[in-house]
Order: C-alpha cells, then structure tokens, then sequence
C-alpha cells in the first residue's frame, strides 16, 4: 500500500480505565460486541463506533489518530494488554470509518473532540480512567488530562510532543538527513504546494516508512487505517502532510502546561519517529510523577515496531497506579 501523505501526527490516545464502577446499565452491545453510541455535538445527534473486547473490571478506551484516522490499528493490544483485567473498547472518534460522517466543518476543533471523549468516558459509565493519547490523540489527551484531572487515574502520552512548533522544528531536521536530491524534490512541488503529485508522494513514503512503520511488510491494520483516513478532517487540523502545518493545530503547545498535573504521567518515546525522543523524555520530567519508555529501532507506530518495549513499559505504569 502506498502511505498517503496525509499522516502528520498520525495520533491517538488510549483511555485506559480503572474505575472499579459498572459499565452503563443502558450500554447493550450487539452479538459482536459492538455498539454505536449516541454523542451530541453542535445540537445534533451523531453515533460513534464502539467494539468491547474482553470482560476485565478495568476498562481500555482506545482513541486512535489522524486526526481523521482509525482505531484499526490497535487492533495488536489484546495481544499484550490481559484482557482478564482488562475490557478494551475499540472506538471510532465521529467522522472516522464506521462511526456518522457529518459535512459540518465546524465540528472539526480539538474543543468539540474533548467534549466528544467526555461524552463516550460518560456514555461507558467509565468513572476514573487512564488515558493513554498517541499522536494527535496525544494532543487531545493532554488537553483532555488538563480540563478533566478529576476523571484521570493516570495519563499516558505516547509518540506525541506536547508542542507542534517542537515538532515542526524537529522535522525540519529529520529532513536535513536526506539526501539533496530528496530534499530538493520536496521543495520543488511544497512551492508550487503539488502535493499529490506523484514524486514527491514517492519521496514521502520513503521518508514516513523510516519514520512512522519501520517493519518491511506493514501489518493489515496499519494499512487499513490509512486506507479509511477521512482527509477532509486531516487537512482541516493539519494541513497536507507532516511537513506543512497549516490545519488549526498550527501553534498549539502546553509545554508549559504539563507541569500542572499532578497525576502519574508516562511518556513513550521511540528513537526513529518524527517527535524527538529526547523531547518526550524532557516531558516526563516536567511533572512531579512523570516517567518515560523509551522504545527501540521504533518509528511512530512504536507499538508494531518494538512491542516489547512498548507493551512492558505500559503494563508497568498500569500496574504500578
């Protein structure tokens, strides 16, 4: 498959629960274990995606990425994640894949996603919670950790620096290492802003397959998940691809703000992604219980690319909260 360039912060966050609360008694899930959940955004009903997998007292919310991504690639964390102690709820964020695809514009701010993941963490009948955010879904983690502490039993940012200038900056050097005739190709068609013309999309799936999945055959449902990007909401809050902010995440950082909470905090980091590892691990001592994992021979999607590391180091914070 070829990667679109639409990837940017390829992001996600988990919602890992541990409130010992019953699920909502009104939750009824079909003979898959599926449901489509009712949220209300901008005074209109929409339904959101839901897959429950496993029966453990603590409750796995996944968030994936894109924006406008996926929860298709985490399709790999029941491997690792016991799914005895553990119920995991795969869950499409609204205007992804199987969840309503509304044509309002509007909607696309990392606002109304906070107040979406509350509804869904309200909805499940979710009390206190982990919330593990990757990439994008580190943004909004983060944002949601800051509005909603009290609901939080712990946050985990995984392949996601808390401040997109950070991450621009580092991107800009990552493109340094190419060669002058990759680099060139690249500004050629970013000036006259060709980005779907085919060689520089050749030259950025060169770049993403260093950088996002480093594994030679990609899995199934990495693939799929591109495969479903909705880039309508991609361009939006990005803009075209990771090297072109222009969405309304251009600017965003609460570097800063990490430092409020008080939380237990873990940071995973992996040494080939488009965000610094050095940076994630800066992070995880920004807080008074911040800890980081650093994942190995890893790019973005560190959880296909080092699962070993990735899984042991978030296992570990779970248990240990």
């Amino acid at each position: 498959m070829q990667l679109k360039i639409f990837l940017g912060c390829f992001c996600t966050f988990i919602i890992l629960g541990a409130c010992k609360s019953k699920p909502n008694a009104t939750v009824v899930y079909d003979a898959n274990n599926e449901i489509m959940l009712p949220i209300m955004a901008n005074n209109t009903e929409y339904k959101v995606w839901i897959k429950k997998v496993g029966h453990g007292s603590k409750h796995v919310l996944m968030l994936h990425g894109g924006p406008g991504c996926t929860s298709e690639y985490f399709e790999n964390f029941p491997q690792y994640i016991d799914t005895n102690k553990y119920s995991i709820y795969f869950y499409d964020q609204l205007g992804s894949y199987r969840s309503s695809h509304p044509t309002d514009t509007a909607l696309w701010t990392t606002a109304r996603f906070v107040n979406e993941v509350q509804q869904v963490q309200d909805g499940l009948g979710l009390a206190k919670i982990f919330l593990l955010g990757h990439s994008w879904g580190g943004i909004l983690g983060l944002e949601y950790a800051l509005k909603y502490p009290e609901k939080l039993q712990g946050f985990i940012m995984s392949n996601m620096v808390a401040s997109i200038p950070k991450y621009e900056a580092y991107n800009v050097e990552l493109r340094k290492k190419e060669t002058k005739a990759v680099i060139d190709t690249l500004e050629k068609y970013e000036k006259i802003r060709a980005f779907k013309n085919k060689n520089y999309v050749a030259e950025i799936d060169k770049i993403y397959k260093k950088h996002i999945c480093r594994l030679p055959k990609w899995p199934s449902a990495v693939e799929r998940t591109f495969a479903h990007l909705n880039e309508t909401i991609y361009m939006q809050m990005q803009g075209p691809n990771e090297f072109t902010f222009e969405g309304n995440l251009t600017g965003w950082d609460k570097w800063d703000a990490m430092k409020t909470l008080t939380m237990p905090v873990l940071t995973i980091g992996a040494d080939e992604d488009t965000m610094n590892p050095a940076e994630m691990e800066a992070m995880s001592k920004l807080m008074k219980n911040g800890s980081f994992v650093l994942c190995k021979n890893s790019g973005h999607m560190a959880m296909w690319d080092d699962p070993k590391n990735y899984f042991a180091g978030l296992n570990a914070f779970l248990d240990a909260n």
